[in-house]
């Protein structure tokens, strides 16, 4: 065995100029199909990221029901107790109590339609950092008695810092949800919609002003990794029983999933072609090799090898083309990657604007992960070990005296 691995690695190299071609090709290609995955599935974890910190969080717990209407009768009780048994859930970190209701806001004789959330402050602020969207003023505490306007609404309804915006609408169990409130604070989304409609105020005044204390519509939840997302939702509705849904936040935003999904598979398909290229240009290389070294087998079967150890020969020398190739190119790829995550592509412009309009950073990340990596070794082998079907075909059909001629 160790005679065959000295002589197929000299035998790679008995044409140098063509086996640095064959690995120059593979390793261009390895590196760039490493930065179209792993900059596709950047945009992806962040597009989820945001999604998740400041609208669903990676699980919610509703009451039963709740998400097919969203109407405020259906809301759970924030008990001490479903806490405790959502906490005892292994994976998970951490518990944002909300409250979202529907309601008129008015100032003076302008009124518009707004999107009521109430929060617990410093869960949310340890959560997705929201004080970073203030614009202007200050952010919440759980005992204050005001609220955070959204620009965008503040400057339809002609209010601002210190001015007082009147909310109108229904509370629990037909009770009548109306007050008024100072405005401590300023919230910039680049989300138009959000930026026209949000009003955050503290979860216990959101309550008080519902008729609906020690309720909330949702308990969302920070998880220790995505990875056990599935696995966590699974115990907490076995936990929690049927009186509770769980539901993760692809289920709560079906529409970024499907987008993900869709993008995804554009990528895919766009690899592919380009390892459908590199793979003609290596069964080329395998084909020549063994055209080339036809005279070479004959003489070498004629004085007693045997054909199967010619085939373990060719085996090995495309691995070790292969291996060359596909370690070169991750070792190469790993710090380009890593940068880039680091120091993602800012884009400007048009695109940039349509970015921010969806809630989105306009940026285009990288992510290291290791399933991308080895994924692409993985395919470069396969395609090496495909392209032996020739060697090992003209291998085994191979006749000594034709050969030697």
């Amino acid at each position: 065995m160790k005679t065959l691995l000295t002589l197929a690695w000299r035998n790679i190299w008995r044409n140098k100029r063509r086996t640095i071609i064959s690995i120059s090709s593979v390793f261009f290609s390895v590196i760039l199909a490493l930065f179209m995955r792993s900059m596709q599935e950047g945009s992806y974890a962040m597009m989820i990221d945001t999604s998740v910190r400041f609208y669903a969080g990676y699980v919610q717990v509703q009451d039963k029901g709740y998400w097919e209407n969203k109407s405020i009768n259906r809301l759970l009780q924030d008990s001490n107790e479903l806490r405790k048994q959502i906490l005892s859930v292994d994976g998970v970190q951490s518990i944002m109590p909300r409250f979202e209701n529907g309601a008129l806001a008015a100032a003076g004789n302008i009124t518009r339609g707004a999107m009521l959330i109430g929060i617990d402050p410093d869960a949310e602020e340890q959560f997705n950092g929201l004080s970073g969207k203030l614009s202007s003023g200050d952010y919440l505490k759980n005992e204050d008695q005001s609220v955070m306007v959204a620009e965008g609404l503040a400057e339809y309804l002609e209010i601002g810092l210190g001015d007082t915006i009147v909310l109108i609408g229904q509370g629990y169990r037909g009770n009548s949800a109306t007050g008024k409130y100072a405005i401590s604070g300023m919230v910039k989304y680049p989300n138009p919609i959000m930026n026209r409609s949000l009003i955050y105020m503290p979860l216990p005044l959101a309550q008080e002003l519902n008729s609906a204390p020690e309720h909330a519509t949702a308990l969302a939840l920070d998880i220790e990794s995505a990875e056990q997302l599935n696995d966590i939702k699974m115990e907490l509705a076995a936990k929690l029983g049927d009186e509770f849904d769980v539901m993760t936040w692809s289920e709560l935003q079906p529409e970024l999933e499907q987008i993900i999904e869709s993008d995804r598979g554009g990528g895919i398909i766009t690899i592919g072609i380009l390892y459908t290229i590199i793979a003609f240009g290596i069964f080329g290389t395998m084909m020549m090799m063994a055209m080339e070294r036809r005279r070479e087998c004959g003489v070498l079967v004629a004085i007693g090898m045997d054909k199967w150890k010619l085939n373990l020969l060719f085996m090995m020398e495309s691995l070790m083309i292969g291996l060359v190739s596909v370690v070169i190119a991750l070792l190469a790829g790993l710090p380009l990657v890593y940068w880039f995550q680091e120091n993602p592509i800012r884009l400007s412009g048009d695109i940039a604007t349509s970015m921010e309009v969806m809630g989105i950073e306009p940026i285009i990340p990288t992510i290291v992960r290791g399933d991308i990596f080895l994924t692409q070794g993985w395919i470069v082998m396969i395609v090496f070990l495909v392209a032996l079907w020739y060697p090992l075909y003209m291998v085994r059909k191979l006749k000594v005296v034709e050969a030697l001629r």
